[in-house]
């Protein structure tokens, strides 16, 4: 660097002193850094390439804008390493310190490191003052208008003023047509006031200024999935899925796929999200509706337990999987299930009833019963009262449950304790009575297995009947 300095050996020579953490000689080497000649006020280059006056052929202006941009990557870059770094008690000291080395002879560079400082800002949730500080630098800077004016367009579509986000972007477009960036700002204010062609055309002319703009491809995608126009759609989010994969991606184009009536593509896609996202329960839900659509009962309800395993309290998820043991009479797992789902409604009596139903039915029909009554929850199709207490629902259940499992002493002292603890309770009886005496003739033939007395029971029976 002493005796012949050039931006690469120079920027090499400061990452040196970063990873060493030598922040005094750090300085010194940026100055250097910054020293180094590049190019006169019109941007070509005055002690490092010589050229003849005369020569001005378009290979020489080439060469001359190549090693401009490539001593401006090696500035900018220098300069974003070390800003952070360079003073331990205020982050936004060493971004004040680097714009002032820059000002004097390269005054983009400076205005650029401005904004950068501005952006940190942003991304510390310092937001007042990134927004200040982007307005000041609109104001004295005609150069930054175009980026300060996109990044404030952003900053306010976020807070949700979209007019003023709109205008913004107006400004932006209007310092520069070919900003990718603003043009996708103002689509997005189009896109939220409901103007989805329009908004879709300007995705369009972004994608053509910047062809890897996710941004403006992923949401083109939105855009003409708002339209109706699915393929289109799909297209554009399997573009952005190639660029960019994001997890968000994927689901667009499952859900896409599903709402089209596609169902063996979006289970493909919702097993790619599966695979990228595994503990996301509302991708599992999905997939476990659509192989129970498919008739695939297995995978279905794989999916789904899977689903409550990660997020054991969504209350759609746990009547899904009750309803499927019910139907399969497999009646301890239902009861489990229910039981989940009391324990996060404690006060929700309809949980107590479906608990209450999925042990009390005894014809061969029951299971249908059952599920219908969860689907439509009601128990017959008549007005019965079912105020009953959730603890009778759940005792009722237990007791059940018990017996089902020949554990005849732990049943018939369940039975009894419930009886007991609801001798007179006129809406008991009723439903007792409307589900075929179930809760009495169980205790009866109970106490029968048991070779214990059945008789009080067996009157309150009959007074019943």
């Amino acid at each position: 660097m002493n005796a012949a300095p050039d931006f690469q050996t120079g920027f090499n020579l400061l990452v040196c002193r970063l990873a060493l953490g030598d922040i005094e000689n750090m300085k010194r080497d940026f100055r250097k850094l910054v020293e180094i000649p590049m190019a006169d006020g019109d941007g070509r280059l005055t002690e490092d390439i010589l050229i003849d006056e005369a020569n001005t052929s378009q290979e020489a202006n080439r060469e001359m804008d190549t090693r401009t941009k490539e001593a401006n990557h090696f500035l900018l870059t220098a300069a974003r390493l070390i800003a952070p770094m360079l003073d331990s008690d205020d982050w936004s000291a060493g971004y004040d310190w680097v714009s002032n080395a820059l000002e004097e002879r390269h005054e983009e560079l400076a205005v650029q490191m401005k904004l950068e400082l501005a952006t940190q800002r942003l991304k510390r949730k310092d937001v007042g003052a990134a927004v200040k500080m982007m307005k000041t630098l609109q104001k004295k800077d005609k150069r930054a208008n175009a980026a300060t004016a996109t990044n404030l367009s952003f900053v306010s579509f976020l807070e949700g003023n979209i007019e003023r986000a709109s205008n913004y972007a107006d400004i932006a477009l209007g310092s520069d047509r070919y900003n990718a960036k603003a043009l996708v700002n103002k689509a997005n204010c189009l896109f939220v006031s409901g103007d989805f062609t329009l908004a879709k055309d300007l995705y369009l002319e972004a994608i053509g200024v910047q062809a890897d703009c996710v941004q403006a491809i992923f949401n083109l995608g939105l855009a003409n999935a708002q339209l109706g126009l699915a393929e289109e759609a799909i297209h554009a989010f399997q573009k952005a899925h190639k660029i960019s994969n994001n997890p968000q991606v994927v689901f667009q184009i499952a859900d896409i796929y599903e709402l089209s009536g596609r169902s063996h593509d979006a289970m493909k896609w919702f097993n790619v999200l599966a695979a990228r996202v595994p503990s996301d329960p509302a991708n599992l839900t999905r997939l476990g509706q659509l192989y129970a659509e498919a008739k695939d009962e297995s995978q279905g309800l794989h999916y789904q337990l899977e689903s409550f395993r990660h997020y054991p309290i969504d209350l759609d998820i746990i009547s899904w999987i009750g309803t499927w043991f019910v139907q399969q009479e497999m009646y301890e797992k239902s009861c489990y299930f229910f039981q989940q789902a009391a324990l996060v409604q404690p006060k929700e009596i309809k949980w107590g009833e479906y608990l209450f139903v999925s042990r009390a039915g005894f014809s061969p029909f029951w299971p249908e019963v059952v599920a219908s009554a969860i689907n439509n929850n009601s128990l017959t199709n008549r007005p019965m009262p079912f105020n009953v207490s959730f603890a009778f629902a759940k005792g009722f259940m237990v007791a059940s449950a018990h017996k089902r499992c020949d554990k005849l002493e732990i049943a018939f002292l369940e039975y009894e304790k419930l009886h007991d603890q609801f001798p007179d309770n006129v809406e008991l009886l009723y439903i007792v009575l409307a589900l075929s005496t179930a809760g009495l003739r169980h205790l009866v033939a109970t106490t029968k297995q048991l070779g214990k007395p059945s008789f009080r029971y067996e009157d309150k029976l009959d007074k019943l009947l």
